[in-house]
């Protein structure tokens, strides 16, 4: 019986719900579904760890630098705006396929993966600059 209540209740807000909420609604159920918010924590703790390798002097206030980030930048805190930039830039039917393939086997290991494959691109792309770094030099200088 409650579970009848609940489909009804979502399917009634549903039905009058604007299509801006609509969307809103579709972003949020996408992200849950993303695991978001474990990743967008992961890749903060991991860009903590990298400054700190680059910059010793963090090193002492690791701790201090992380929980900033946090605080400001965990997914709990940017939620709402990230909801709003996706429900902006995706229609509803694409969140609502894109939701429904993250819920897959499929899907949730290719969400675990993205991270690294991420972090993997980012490095090659700037391994690729470094490497060509003396042609911009050589055309700065003429």
């Amino acid at each position: 019986m409650i579970k009848m209540i609940l489909t009804l209740t979502l399917l009634a807000s549903t039905l009058f719900a604007t299509p801006a909420q609509q969307k809103k609604t579709a972003a949020l159920s996408m992200l849950n579904a993303m695991n978001k918010n474990k990743n967008m924590d992961k890749l903060i703790t991991r860009m903590v760890k990298m400054q700190v390798m680059q910059n010793p002097l963090l090193r002492l206030h690791e701790q201090k630098v992380m929980r900033f980030f946090l605080k400001h930048s965990s997914f709990q805190k940017i939620k709402p705006q990230l909801a709003s930039l996706y429900a902006k830039e995706l229609t509803i039917p694409e969140m609502r396929t894109f939701t429904a393939f993250c819920k897959t086997k499929e899907g949730q290991r290719i969400l675990l993966k993205m991270p690294r494959l991420m972090q993997l691109s980012s490095n090659l792309g700037q391994k690729n600059l470094q490497k060509h770094y003396p042609e911009l030099i050589n055309s700065l200088m003429k």
